[in-house]
């Protein structure tokens, strides 16, 4: 139960919502799913004077193809991420990395712009969103603006989202026209429902016997989720013919400098090159 009172609003349109926040700010809490926010509310760790529910505005519930984008309300919650047509076609790693959150009731209620918002480093998102190179939406009292998901997860001044700012949208580049294959996978303390100690997103744009392109993400190895340039470059050099454990030393070097001296540091160095053996297994490749 919230113990603390407060002034419930659903705005009906983001120029609504965008309006109560204009004029109350700091004072005021935006919801989306809920799963983050009611939790934070009932053990006292967040104040909340006005909640702003934007589950009832439609434009933040469409998924759509715009251009060479795919686009993603702010409300899309994971259910709806991991059946959607549009995003198996266009984003399939999104939609595996959806599929793995939690459990039923919060892939229900949970939402990718809650996802980005709360920020969590073990936010299972993040890391193919990193990963895909996505951009995020805001819409605030001064219009729209949008920053790279890397650089918004990791708090700079500029891309930072303010009190009277609503993550609207998510824009993930599509998936190329040639072979495309992906995966994600994540690390917990048992085999269902579990926060990810680790998690890793690998994407690949084939080309022949070699790739395209390629991008590899590590997720809760630090404040926010990184891609691993070095390892995604030796595949781009290399193709299929790379060894798995050059790939895998990589990553955990990668991983061991992101950590430093946390106590976390000497398992999660090992225990990923599991993680970049699974996401190579899971693309084909070993």
């Amino acid at each position: 139960m919230v113990k603390a009172p407060f002034d419930y609003r659903a705005p009906d349109s983001l120029q609504e919502a965008v309006g109560i926040l204009g004029r109350h700010s700091e004072r005021a809490k935006v919801m989306a799913g809920g799963t983050d926010l009611v939790v934070a509310l009932q053990k006292e760790k967040m104040a909340c004077e006005i909640m702003v529910d934007i589950g009832r505005i439609g434009e933040l519930k469409e998924i759509k193809l715009d251009g060479d984008f795919l686009v993603v309300g702010a409300a899309v919650n994971f259910t709806t991420l991991t059946h959607h047509p549009l995003v198996r076609e266009a984003a399939p790693l999104l939609g595996q990395a959806a599929s793995e959150v939690g459990s039923p009731q919060i892939r229900n209620r949970g939402t990718i712009g809650g996802n980005l918002g709360t920020a969590s480093p073990a936010g299972d998102l993040l890391t193919p969103l990193a990963a895909l190179e996505a951009e995020i939406v805001v819409t605030g009292p001064g219009g729209r603006r949008q920053a790279a998901v890397e650089n918004f997860l990791r708090g700079g001044e500029r891309e930072r989202l303010q009190p009277d700012e609503i993550i609207c949208q998510v824009r993930v580049p599509r998936a190329g026209s040639g072979e495309t294959r992906s995966a994600f996978v994540k690390l917990g303390r048992r085999k269902a429902l579990a926060i990810s100690r680790l998690n890793l997103a690998l994407y690949l744009e084939m080309r022949g016997e070699g790739f395209a392109r390629v991008r590899l993400a590590v997720g809760a190895a630090g404040p926010a989720p990184f891609r691993v340039i070095g390892a995604e470059q030796a595949l781009e050099q290399k193709g299929c013919s790379i060894q798995a454990t050059e790939i895998m030393d990589q990553v955990s070097r990668a991983v061991a400098a992101s950590l430093g001296d946390r106590p976390s540091a000497p398992y999660k160095t090992l225990a990923v090159k599991g993680l970049v053996w699974q996401a190579l297994a899971g693309c084909g490749l070993v």
